[in-house]
């Protein structure tokens, strides 16, 4: 298994070309932002194939992810976008299965039209723990459920079905 090469790069100024050099090499490129309307999460998306935009359970987390949805509409609308859209898919995040409240989160976003996969990651010890190692599920327990959740995230965004290409609102 090859390793994956992790940059941090939080300067609005190199960030666009941090992407460009790694894109170069690999594929797919990975970048985790803030998650909320700044210039580097622009710039960000503006050079993404693919957002995914992830959401905890609850109201102000589901409209930051609307917010978010919104964005890439608005930046598909642009000229540099048109012929090639932004995709898009929210994951839910931190949930526990079953609970009403995942339940009416996923009814409203799917109900509204929004592109919700239908795995999520839920919440396991695991996810802090592995975080501050610096280590991904899959490379410390491969086996383990969180190396699954991420898996079934992993495989359902290969399957173009259930991501979608962004129009304006």
């Amino acid at each position: 298994m090859g390793m994956v090469p992790v940059i941090a790069d939080p300067e609005l100024e190199t960030v666009r070309g941090t992407i460009s050099e790694l894109s170069e090499r690999h594929r797919p490129v990975i970048v985790d932002t803030a998650g909320f309307r700044n210039k580097t999460t622009v710039m960000v998306c503006v050079a993404a194939d693919l957002v995914l935009i992830p959401l905890k359970a609850a109201a102000e987390d589901v409209r930051e992810a609307i917010a978010m949805f919104n964005l890439i509409g608005e930046l598909n609308a642009t000229p540099e976008r048109q012929d090639n859209p932004i995709r898009a898919a929210m994951v839910l995040t931190m949930t526990t299965p079953g609970t009403v409240i995942a339940r009416h989160v996923r009814r409203e976003l799917e109900g509204a039209g929004f592109p919700l996969l239908l795995a999520e990651v839920t919440q396991r010890v695991a996810y802090p723990e592995l975080s501050m190692k610096g280590l991904a599920p899959s490379i410390a327990d491969p086996e383990g459920a969180a190396a699954r959740d991420i898996a079934r995230v992993a495989m359902e965004l290969t399957n173009a079905g259930r991501v979608s290409h962004v129009q304006a609102a």
